[in-house]
């Protein structure tokens, strides 16, 4: 009958509305290198710096929280004589901190997806004139963070670049990936080899500005997210961010009392704090938190391409996987951050430039150019850039002047992801 119809269209219009009511931001969805700016010189060099792609939430989540299917297995094969063996792990549903079948972190078919489409971009946006046609690990330098997520995605982005030519014969019979201990490496802000910013991370909690920002939003936004969520009291509720943000990239259901306005708040809150943190100024040498937390890797990446750029290497391309705690500190150091968090494969991309008479840098970041503060353009004098960098490699010798952290607090310090 008629009313019935009406009740039965009503109750699917509240479900909707309970179950959809949730849209999320540009952070699932990072935007392929699709363009570059004219005129087209000469590429001397590329350097690829992203964040991993779509992964599994890092935490437990809320109680009830949807399950995890986790298809998308990785391969390892040792490096001797029974390099014909494979090895595949996969995680035994029912018995992980996620309902499913899937580890904490975990890159998810879709991530790997993400980075075979950054790769595939790549190779209609260069020539073969630009980069090598074929896969040559001579020409090439990659590197990732010790993770798993970032080892795959750098695969994901090669085979992207250089597909195998058919279903039989894979583009690159061994790839070959340097990284560094989590405890030693420098892609993401290291408070174990960079003792002045866990100094410089203190002296910001007790800040007047971040005093002030948790009086007047951060504490009743906690009370908000916990009764949302339903959240034990020990919980910490600021994990929240990564769980929602990470269900919602799959469209899972999140609980029904988080609204539009209270996701719009977790997502300004994590990228406020983040940004406070990153742009803390140190009172003694005056660089910020960012500046001296990404100057050793500045120096690792500027070091590559001062090669190219004085003609002491056959290197064309040089790679790094790392997370949104890479590009997000790195782009705040350059103070060239677009103010939001970095999406799943997000891409950042330093071309070096044959000008002719001089070298150039163009720079993107999520296929938008870059303007450094200090060149006049976007296409920039390459010694006007390294004077740029070299700043921030001098912010990097501050990491000396203050003690190590006691490493009972190291993990409770560490913002990767």
């Amino acid at each position: 009958t008629a009313p019935k119809k009406t009740m039965l269209l009503l109750l699917l219009a509240t479900f909707i509305a309970v179950t959809f009511c949730v849209v999320p931001n540009d952070y699932c969805q990072h935007t392929v290198p699709s363009s570059r700016l004219t005129p087209h010189y000469p590429l001397k060099h590329l350097t690829l710096i992203f964040r991993h792609g779509d992964r599994t939430p890092l935490h437990q989540c809320w109680p009830n929280s949807p399950s995890w299917d986790c298809s998308f297995q990785t391969e390892d094969r040792p490096s001797h004589h029974f390099a014909s063996r494979l090895h595949v792990k996969s995680y035994i549903s029912g018995r992980n901190m996620l309902p499913g079948n899937c580890g904490l972190g975990q890159l998810t078919a879709k991530g790997y997806q993400q980075h075979l489409n950054n790769g595939q971009a790549l190779r209609s946006l260069y020539t073969p004139n630009d980069l090598p046609a074929n896969y040559d690990a001579t020409v090439m330098y990659t590197r990732s963070t010790d993770t798993p997520r970032t080892f795959s995605s750098v695969e994901a982005l090669l085979f992207g670049l250089y597909p195998p030519v058919d279903d039989t014969k894979d583009c690159f019979s061994n790839l070959h990936v340097n990284s560094i201990d989590h405890e030693t490496d420098n892609m993401t802000p290291n408070l174990v080899t960079c003792p002045k910013l866990a100094q410089l991370k203190s002296q910001m909690y007790k800040s007047d500005e971040y005093r002030i920002y948790v009086k007047q939003v951060r504490n009743a936004l906690e009370q908000e997210v916990r009764a949302a969520y339903k959240l034990a009291p020990k919980a910490d509720w600021t994990s929240i961010f990564d769980c929602t943000q990470a269900n919602l990239c799959h469209n899972h259901t999140i609980p029904a009392g988080v609204s539009q306005s209270l996701y719009d708040k977790i997502v300004a809150d994590h990228f406020h704090v983040n940004k406070m943190l990153d742009d803390f100024v140190d009172p003694t040498s005056g660089f910020t938190f960012a500046q001296i937390a990404m100057g050793s890797f500045v120096s690792d990446f500027l070091t590559r391409i001062d090669l190219a750029a004085t003609n002491q290497t056959t290197e064309r391309l040089a790679i790094f996987s790392g997370h949104d705690s890479t590009l997000e500190p790195l782009t705040n150091a350059y103070q060239v951050n677009n103010g939001i968090s970095p999406p799943y494969a997000a891409l950042m991309r330093i071309e070096l430039l044959n000008g002719g008479t001089a070298d150039f840098i163009r720079a993107y970041y999520d296929n938008q150019p870059l303007l450094f503060p200090g060149c006049q353009s976007t296409t920039c004098e390459y010694s006007t850039f390294k004077k740029i960098s070299q700043q921030l490699i001098l912010a990097s010798e501050q990491c000396s002047t203050a003690e190590q952290v006691p490493e009972s607090r190291r993990r409770s310090l560490d913002r990767r992801s």
